[in-house]
């Protein structure tokens, strides 16, 4: 057993023989509820049963897209097919309100493929506080335990008063793994070993006010998947056990309490050696098989709130010890430490609003790496409404990092510190008239990366300012819209200066009882790199939406790009499309 010398094994064993009583639970096969159609992915919302009485037996309703488009480049290789034609459909039978959505698609390079795709469809029935789950569903436990992981099973959740309680148990999802041709000398998609698991969630509260114990627990069936392969590639069948809680305490309806804690064993090689356990925690091997390849590991976060009704403030803290992992989560960020604190204002009836925050971030929390990386994260931002007419918006944020020595002395030449910083305003002014709606708008933002090791700013340090300005009217009753506007920008990078300054232009109408809707775009930029003309770079697009009926429409789309520049290949490019719509 690999022991951490900061997390002594003897703290999970508490934890560990109140979920060996639930491990004794049987695990069986027919609470799996679930359809296999021909569609791609699809999961029911969660349908209120009560209703019944009320719904139709049979619908059916959905709709077709259909569509082919163009494609032709000078000066390029082409970046897309010439020609593309899509043909699709989202068909959706309903059986008594529950509805079983299908997605069907069809295209030019898919015409080699004539086995049908059989994919993934669950429901969520309810009927007060009564909720299950079956088939390809996904729950939430905390999140470091069960957190939005998709798995293919059976679920209950029941909140009568205020006993909280949820149970799950299935085929978890684990990722495929892709092998490069060198390692195995294929590409094909490798089978994973079949994973199951099962959770439970026992608490009691309110929203506000509540209290839950967590339990999971997930295994892989060593003699499923591709073993050879994934042997091969290093991949062994595991195991995983998670036991945590979350609670959340409000005081006042003004001071709010919150944490989310969970202590996580793996095994990850099931056929390991074994280790030399005390009787103890050989009694354990029920709950989890314990041997040389076993870790725990610990992940927790504390927030607390303090809120009135003009401001607000808080603060959290998060840790995650590197190496902590769920079979229940798709990704979590390991090896972190997190201290954060928030300030907000709410002013003039909701017109001002303003929040700042600041925190300190760093990894390498046992010391075992090389080094540990630094970062301090500083961010503001304000809001402000003056009338109907005028509003603006900013904000500024900055972002450090610096290294420090760890298992190593880092020479300096390779010392990692920077800086990021970003600052925008935008302001706007909104005329509006009886049949006509002016706005006027400014957009002003600045980029900063400094890097503040002196042996390679030379070669990083990157600098970005950009402006625009926009004019818009609207007239209402003709529904004709014009805009107008300016922007400049400057890239500043090492070994360049890039500038480029253009004009955008806009209009749009609509016709013939708002059926038929016309949009036009043009932009036209020219460019400067290192003081010296570099050409221009000219873009148009029009597009065209006609509604044939109140569920029938025609699109007609077209683009037209061309670049004329030294430091990249001139270039230009025509795009075309056409489609048809369908609602049934």
């Amino acid at each position: 057993m690999n022991i951490n010398p900061h997390q002594p094994l003897s703290t999970l064993i508490n934890p560990l023989s109140i979920a060996y009583h639930i491990n004794k639970l049987p695990m069986k096969s027919n609470l799996l509820a679930f359809l296999l159609v021909w569609a791609v992915f699809a999961q029911l919302p969660a349908q209120d049963i009560s209703a019944l009485g009320k719904q139709k037996p049979v619908d059916f309703s959905g709709s077709l897209q259909a569509g082919v488009s163009f494609y032709n480049a000078r000066g390029v290789d082409n970046r897309r097919s010439p020609f593309i034609w899509t043909l699709s459909g989202s068909p959706v039978l309903s059986l008594y309100g529950f509805q079983l959505p299908f997605t069907v698609m069809l295209s030019d390079r898919q015409l080699d493929y004539n086995t049908p795709v059989f994919r993934r469809i669950g429901v969520s029935p309810y009927w007060k506080w009564i909720k299950l789950h079956g088939g390809y569903r996904n729950m939430q436990f905390s999140p470091y335990s069960l957190n939005g992981l998709t798995f293919l099973g059976g679920g209950i959740e029941l909140t009568p008063g205020k006993l909280r309680f949820a149970a799950m148990y299935g085929k978890m999802e684990p990722l495929p793994v892709t092998p490069t041709l060198e390692l195995t000398g294929y590409q094909q998609p490798i089978d994973m070993y079949r994973r199951k698991g099962m959770g439970l969630k026992l608490g009691v509260g309110t929203a506000s006010n509540f209290f839950d114990l967590i339990f999971f627990k997930a295994k892989d069936d060593g003699l499923t998947g591709s073993r050879d392969s994934l042997l091969r590639l290093g991949i062994t069948p595991a195991e995983n056990l998670v036991v945590g809680t979350s609670f959340k305490l409000t005081f006042f309806r003004k001071l709010s309490f919150a944490v989310n804690a969970a202590a996580s064993g793996i095994t990850k090689d099931q056929n390991a050696p074994p280790a030399d356990l005390t009787d103890a925690f050989a009694r354990k091997q029920k709950i989890i098989k314990i041997n040389q390849s076993s870790y725990y590991y610990f992940a927790g976060d504390a927030q607390i709130g303090l809120r009135f009704r003009h401001f607000n403030i808080g603060g959290s803290y998060q840790r995650i010890d590197p190496g902590y992992t769920s079979f229940g989560v798709y990704f979590i960020n390991q090896d972190v430490e997190n201290l954060t604190g928030n300030f907000g204002l709410n002013l003039l009836q909701g017109k001002l609003s303003f929040n700042a925050r600041y925190g300190k971030q760093r990894n390498n929390l046992y010391k075992r790496s090389e080094y540990t990386s630094l970062r301090d994260i500083m961010s503001a931002d304000f809001s402000l409404t003056a009338s109907k007419k005028f509003s603006v918006s900013g904000g500024y944020s900055n972002f450090s990092l610096q290294q420090q020595a760890g298992l190593i002395q880092i020479n300096d030449t390779f010392r990692l510190a920077s800086v990021n910083a970003n600052a925008y305003l935008s302001p706007q002014l909104t005329i509006v008239r009886k049949a006509i709606t002016h706005t006027i708008s400014l957009n002003i933002s600045y980029d900063q990366y400094r890097d503040q090791n002196p042996f390679s700013n030379a070669f990083t340090d990157t600098e970005a300012q950009n402006a625009s300005a926009n004019y818009r009217v609207r007239w209402k009753p003709s529904g004709l819209m014009l805009s107008a506007g300016l922007f400049a920008s400057r890239f500043h990078y090492p070994n360049r200066e890039v500038e480029r300054i253009g004009l955008s232009t806009g209009a749009g109408k609509e016709m013939f009882a708002k059926k038929l809707n016309l949009r036009w775009t043009g932009n036209s930029s020219l460019n400067r790199t290192d003081g010296q003309s570099d050409g221009f770079l000219l873009s148009n697009s029009i597009s065209l939406n006609y509604k044939v009926t109140r569920k029938m429409s025609l699109g007609f789309g077209l683009s037209y790009l061309n670049r004329r520049t030294k430091i990249q290949q001139p270039f230009n490019e025509l795009r075309s499309n056409l489609n048809y719509s369908l609602r049934f």
